[in-house]
């Protein structure tokens, strides 16, 4: 018998819920008008928009800084290192002693920094997607209302971060571009208007 895996289980749930909600929609539905669905990649949104390249752009070239700052960090670190093995036979005891504390000092006080970076890198891209996400679920729900959109479901894609329980939907289905052509239009108008 084979386990199912925690990370299925949502998905199958959420799977369960749009199959009843499909097929109760189209009964409730009937008299009005048809069901309307469609799907989005949100990662695609994130990656194709203008303002998702921009966020990701600035949360990379931050990663960039820091990482000259860490090299930096190691190259002294690997300096110390050398210069105390090349001199360890011709040094004091003490004066000995004291370089190595000196180095186990340096060496945790670079740990110390590049944990402190790489948290403060993850909580800036955190802060971008959650915006991101933000600013794109509302155009979602406003195109969705004013196209008569009953259901927009996250469809996923090859390597999306998003996931996607979507098996499979039609190209025609498909609102992705729509939803980054809007998107870059708000990007530009919010850009014009110096925001």
């Amino acid at each position: 018998m084979r386990k199912i895996r925690f990370k299925t289980i949502p998905a199958l749930v959420l799977a369960a819920c749009v199959l009843a909600f499909m097929f109760s929609g189209s009964v409730v539905h009937a008299a009005d008008a048809p069901l309307k669905v469609g799907g989005v990649n949100l990662q695609a949104v994130v990656d194709g928009s203008k303002a998702g390249k921009r966020a990701l752009n600035l949360v990379k070239t931050k990663a960039e800084k820091e990482r000259d700052v860490i090299v930096a960090k190691q190259k002294a670190i690997k300096n110390m290192e050398r210069e105390l093995e090349q001199k360890s036979m011709m040094m004091v005891d003490s004066s000995l002693e004291e370089k190595r504390a000196k180095l186990s000092r340096l060496k945790r006080e670079f740990e110390l920094y590049r944990g402190d970076v790489q948290q403060s890198i993850q909580r800036a891209q955190g802060q971008e997607i959650r915006r991101l996400m933000k600013e794109i679920m509302t155009i979602i729900k406003t195109f969705a209302k004013e196209n008569g959109y009953n259901l927009i479901i996250e469809k996923g894609g090859a390597g999306n971060i998003m996931g996607g329980p979507v098996v499979y939907m039609e190209d025609s289905m498909d609102i992705t571009p729509v939803i980054i052509k809007l998107y870059d239009a708000q990007y530009d108008k919010a850009v014009g208007a110096g925001q």
